[in-house]
């Protein structure tokens, strides 16, 4: 069966609607769940030109990320499960 189950999610409670059905799935299995967070860096475009505020910018980005995917994470639902977490910055698609 299933022995890792990715979910992505965008912060969105359409996107959360899925945890149940991924908490059985993992539970059913004995997997791990992957909890996933792509931020967008195209709102930095227009900052190109500065790299150190970018930079920075994109760092703050991601740890609201990782802060979003540690709640979720931390959750009551979720702690019979083993639950992984990424936070990847980039295009969602691409990346």
């Amino acid at each position: 069966m299933f022995t890792r189950v990715l979910l992505a999610l965008d912060g969105s409670t359409r996107a959360e609607r899925a945890i149940p059905t991924a908490v059985q799935l993992v539970q059913a299995s004995g997997g791990t769940l992957i909890l996933a967070q792509v931020r967008n860096r195209d709102d930095y475009f227009s900052l190109a030109s500065l790299p150190l505020v970018t930079q920075e910018l994109i760092e703050q980005d991601v740890a609201q990320g990782k802060e979003y995917l540690a709640s979720i994470a931390h959750s009551p639902e979720l702690s019979t499960i083993t639950v992984e977490q990424v936070v990847r910055y980039g295009t969602a698609a691409d990346t």
